[in-house]
């Protein structure tokens, strides 16, 4: 599921990984929380990510919880929020194009 929808970008020398699940609950998938963590060490290691982040897209609540893996530090503040168990809801964020990629772009200039 992590690769399912996955797209990788080299920003400023920094590399980013990010997969979407598009769902309906993400409560529901949250029960895999540690399966997916653990999914996303494995990937972040091997394809050597500074920051591996998989969003689980909820349409009903219309955002995305947000799994991080690697620099959560940069994370937090490109989005100015508190990591807790890699984990983070993002309101009303839904696009990694229109969202993800240019709030971490804005640090990484």
């Amino acid at each position: 599921m992590l690769l399912s929808d996955f797209k990788h970008f080299v920003i400023a020398g920094h590399k980013l990984g990010i997969g979407q699940i598009n769902c309906i609950d993400s409560g529901e998938l949250l029960t895999r929380r540690d399966e997916f963590l653990a999914a996303m060490e494995q990937v972040k290691t091997e394809r050597e990510f500074d920051i591996l982040l998989l969003m689980l897209t909820d349409v009903l609540k219309e955002g995305t919880v947000l799994l991080s893996v690697g620099d959560l530090d940069t994370v937090e503040e490109a989005f100015n929020v508190r990591i807790k168990d890699n984990t983070v809801f993002l309101p009303g964020v839904l696009s990694r194009k229109k969202q993800i990629v240019p709030a971490l772009s804005v640090l990484w200039g």
